[in-house]
């Protein structure tokens, strides 16, 4: 049976954006939810892979912080141009692979993790 973390884990707590966090916002807020996902569904598809993302970053915080850094590196060599070369849309076209695979692996999507940074190679 699944049990809620301690609040005193900062991993406890989901955290949401705000309105103004967005790059592209209307400045008009959110509506209130229109259809929520029932509590049962949102259990089913979240306990497991939170759970491996809580155990996983227990036993691998630094590697996690290293590759996350080296991630957040690969938007400062795109360089976007109005008539990129194929290198160029090449490097577009993957710059969330290196989120994905570090998340995919963090909550235990390990062939989709490894799927994702096949493309990035």
């Amino acid at each position: 049976m699944s049990k809620h973390m301690p609040l005193e884990d900062f991993r406890a707590v989901r955290t949401v954006l705000e309105e103004d966090d967005y790059a592209l916002s209307s400045g008009t807020p959110e509506p209130p939810p229109s259809d929520l996902i029932p509590e049962e569904t949102w259990l089913h598809l979240t306990v497991l892979p939170d759970e491996v993302a809580v155990r996983t970053s227990n036993r691998h915080g630094t590697l996690l912080d290293i590759l996350n850094q080296l991630a957040g590196t690969w938007p400062e060599c795109v360089e976007i141009s109005e008539n990129p070369d194929p290198v160029g849309l090449a490097m577009i076209e993957v710059i969330n692979e290196p989120d994905a695979s570090l998340y995919n692996m963090l909550v235990g999507f390990y062939r989709q993790a490894i799927d994702s940074q096949g493309r990035f190679n």
